[in-house]
C-alpha cells in the first residue's frame, strides 16, 4: 500500500475518532445543562427540545400538520417538537430569532437556500422507521416565561389546531392555518393579532389587541369579552359572534353581509350597518375602527349600546 494511502486511512481514522469523541463531550455536557443534543428517537416517536434564551424576539413555525400549544407562565421557555421526521425539519436558532421549518420531503433536506443545510446524519437518514414518523401525530408545545422578550410569534401552519393561554408578546401573533381551529384565551399582543385561512374555527377571549385583523374563506368566529382598538374582519361564508361587555359606541363601525343576516343586540339589521363614533371622533386622532365584510357569513353583535337603529322586520311566517 502506497505511503499516501496509509496516510490517509490513518488521518481518516484520526477524524473518525475526534468526531465521536467530540459528540460524546457534546452530549454529556448538554445533558448536565439538561439541554438536547440530537433528536431522540425511541418507541413511542421522536422528540426535540429547543430553548429560547430571554434574547430571543421572533418565533417562527412552519409546518403542514400539527398540535400547536403555546403556554404562558412557564418556569422557563423552551419548544417542544414531537413525532417529527429528523430528517425533514430545520431549525436554525440565531441570538434573536428561532425559524422551525418542515421540509416537504427528504430531497428538500439538501436545500441550501434560507432555511440553511438540514442534513443530520446517517443514523437518521437511513432510520427504516422513516416512512413511521410520518404516520405520527405531531406537536408542537410552546413554554414561555414571565421573561420572555418575545415580540413576535409567527405561524404558517396547513392543517393544524392551535391553542395560546396566558400568553403576552410586545409585537404580534401572525397565526396562518389555512384548515383547522385556533384558540386564544388570555393573551396579550401589544401590536396586532392577525389570523388567516381557509376553512378555520377561531375562538377569542377575554383577551387584549391593539388590532384585530383577520381574513378567511370559511369561517366559524367566536369573539368573547377581548378588548380590541381597531377591528378588521373579513369572511365569505359562515358566522361570526362578537360579544362584548364594552361598549364600541365610539368606534367608527361598517358591518356588511351581502346575502348573510345581522343581527345587532339581538334584532336584525339590513345590510350595510354603518355608524359614526357617538361622541364624535376625538380632535387629534382618527376614531378606532369596527370593520366586519362578508359575503355571506352571518354576523351576530352584542355590546353595550346607546345606539339607536332602524331594525328590519321580522319574517311573517303563515302556517300551512
Amino acid at each position: 500500500m502506497k505511503l499516501g494511502s496509509i496516510v490517509g486511512i490513518v488521518l481518516a481514522g484520526i477524524l473518525i475518532i475526534t468526531g465521536i469523541i467530540m459528540c460524546m463531550i457534546g452530549s454529556a455536557s448538554a445533558k448536565g445543562e439538561n439541554k438536547e443534543l440530537f433528536m431522540q428517537i425511541d418507541d413511542s416517536g421522536t422528540h426535540y427540545i429547543q430553548d429560547i434564551s430571554s434574547e430571543v424576539t421572533k418565533l417562527s413555525v412552519e409546518c403542514k400538520d400539527a398540535d400547536i400549544k403555546i403556554i404562558g407562565g412557564a418556569e422557563r421557555s423552551f419548544i417542544e417538537f414531537n413525532n417529527f421526521n429528523p430528517n425533514k425539519y430545520s431549525v436554525n436558532a440565531t441570538a434573536n430569532v428561532i425559524p422551525f421549518s418542515e421540509s416537504a420531503d427528504i430531497s428538500s433536506l439538501l436545500d441550501l437556500g434560507d432555511i440553511g443545510f438540514s442534513f443530520k446524519g446517517l443514523r437518521y437518514f437511513l432510520d427504516p422507521r422513516n416512512d413511521d414518523f410520518d404516520e405520527m401525530k405531531k406537536s408542537i408545545i410552546i413554554n414561555l416565561a414571565a421573561d420572555s422578550m418575545l415580540k413576535i410569534i409567527d405561524i404558517d401552519a396547513e392543517h393544524s389546531t392551535l391553542t395560546a393561554e396566558n400568553v403576552n408578546v410586545s409585537g404580534d401573533m401572525i397565526l396562518g392555518i389555512k384548515n383547522g381551529s385556533i384558540e386564544i384565551k388570555s393573551c396579550t399582543a401589544q401590536s396586532a393579532v392577525s389570523i388567516t385561512g381557509t376553512s378555520l374555527k377561531v375562538n377569542l377571549e377575554s383577551s387584549t389587541a391593539k388590532v384585530l385583523r383577520s381574513n378567511i374563506t370559511d369561517c366559524e368566529m367566536n369573539i368573547t369579552n377581548c378588548l380590541v382598538n381597531d377591528t378588521d374582519i373579513t369572511a365569505e361564508s359562515g358566522r361570526i359572534d362578537f360579544i362584548s361587555e364594552t361598549t364600541i359606541d365610539d368606534k367608527a363601525i361598517s358591518v356588511t353581509s351581502e346575502s348573510g343576516g345581522i343581527l345587532f343586540n339581538s334584532k336584525p339589521l339590513s345590510s350595510p350597518f354603518n355608524h359614526e363614533p357617538l361622541h364624535g371622533a376625538d380632535e387629534e386622532n382618527a376614531p378606532a375602527q369596527f370593520k366586519i365584510k362578508c359575503l355571506s357569513a352571518s354576523v351576530n353583535l352584542s355590546f353595550p349600546s346607546e345606539i339607536t337603529t332602524n331594525t328590519s322586520p321580522a319574517p311573517t311566517v303563515t302556517n300551512p
